[in-house]
């Protein structure tokens, strides 16, 4: 007998819908414990964005650059992140 598993991403309706389902899933931890990277293209990872828990830890790294400051996630009435990464 051969098992065979395979990982199928999960498509969303909404980026509201994917996150809120993300952290359903991980228990809805509390904000200051969130550890959050958002990142527009997986082929150029020179770019993301990172929750303040994420930058307590990368900060002293001298090869990560700060650009922009903190954005609070918000969704627009399509359950669109309002975001610009």
């Amino acid at each position: 007998m051969i098992t065979v598993f395979t990982r199928t991403p999960i498509i969303f309706t909404t980026d509201e819908e994917a996150i809120k389902t993300c952290l359903k899933i991980i228990g809805y931890p509390r904000k200051q414990d969130l550890g959050i990277i958002l990142i527009k293209n997986t082929l150029k990872l020179d770019e993301m964005y990172v929750s303040e828990k994420i930058w307590q830890i990368i900060k002293n790294n001298e090869k990560i650059v700060c650009e922009k400051y903190f954005q609070k996630l918000d969704f627009d009435n399509r359950g669109k992140l309002k975001l610009n990464l």
